[in-house]
């Protein structure tokens, strides 16, 4: 009798349900960093007892030698390439077909808003409900708080697919000149905050610079990162790296790249550490 065939892995199984054309890396990006975020923030939360009272706390305060882990668990620029990837492809594949602006921002936005809605009614019932069953309202408060504290993600990345179309159209045109005048406007506007103390300006780069990693996204989706040599690799990564080493101990900018209690942040708004730690 035929020996019976060998048992199909996991991994081979999914692999055949996947589209050839797929890209997996782009895939394992994504979910990569899904699970870092997550890693990260319950890394970083702590939990104190003082006075017979329990508080949260961040091991970020307590240990600032771990700060320097956050150059690799800072992974929302990863969010922005690999979304900047999938933009220009639904958006190349949409004109191929005929189809305009309107079809590719509700496709987007209807994959993007769908399971945010089921996020937010969700909560916005489990909150009065956790009241009701006698829940301190100064807790509800807070959980509510922490709760909506990470949507603002979701706005930003809303705004650079709605504008990802126009931000090809300009990648098109010269994907150098599209890079550099996103960094150098970077710069520009952390002088304004961070030299003539305007603060209220460093929130365009809530758009520059999550632009310039979306920009780095269509990049890889043309294949050019993809042809650069090993060594160019590894030599990008150490001169970003050694970049932000430069940018926090001579600079004006904290060696976080998550925002801390009581010192200028990094992240929010982004500085110009953002778009060296994209490309890094």
């Amino acid at each position: 009798m035929p020996a019976n065939p060998p048992p199909i892995s996991f991994v081979q199984r999914v692999s055949a349900a996947t589209a050839p054309d797929r890209d997996r890396f782009i895939d394992a990006v994504r979910a990569g960093s899904l699970l870092i975020v997550v890693l990260g923030h319950w890394l970083m939360a702590t939990v104190v007892v003082q006075n017979d009272r329990i508080a949260g706390a961040n091991a970020l305060t307590s240990i600032p030698a771990l700060q320097l882990a956050t150059w690799l668990f800072q992974v929302m620029a990863l969010f922005f390439i690999a979304g900047g990837f999938s933009n220009i492809t639904v958006w190349r594949s949409l004109r191929r077909r005929g189809a305009g602006y309107s079809e590719y921002l509700q496709g987007r936005l209807v994959r993007l808003l769908r399971p945010t809605l089921v996020f937010v009614v969700f909560w916005h019932l489990a909150l009065p409900a956790a009241a009701t069953l006698g829940m301190s309202q100064d807790r509800v408060d807070v959980i509510g708080l922490l709760l909506g504290q990470p949507l603002w993600f979701l706005g930003v990345y809303v705004a650079t697919t709605a504008l990802a179309p126009a931000m090809a159209s300009w990648h098109a045109v010269s994907p150098r000149i599209a890079l550099t005048t996103l960094v150098t406007g970077a710069a520009v506007v952390n002088w304004f905050r961070l030299g003539l103390g305007t603060e209220s300006v460093g929130y365009l780069n809530l758009a520059i610079v999550w632009l310039f990693a979306q920009q780095l996204g269509f990049l890889y989706a043309d294949g050019s990162l993809t042809r650069l040599s090993r060594r160019t690799l590894w030599a990008t990564l150490s001169g970003a790296f050694a970049v932000l080493v430069g940018l926090t101990t001579w600079g004006p900018y904290p060696v976080s790249m998550v925002g801390m209690p009581g010192e200028t942040s990094n992240m929010t708004p982004p500085t110009l550490c953002l778009p060296v730690l994209a490309i890094a």
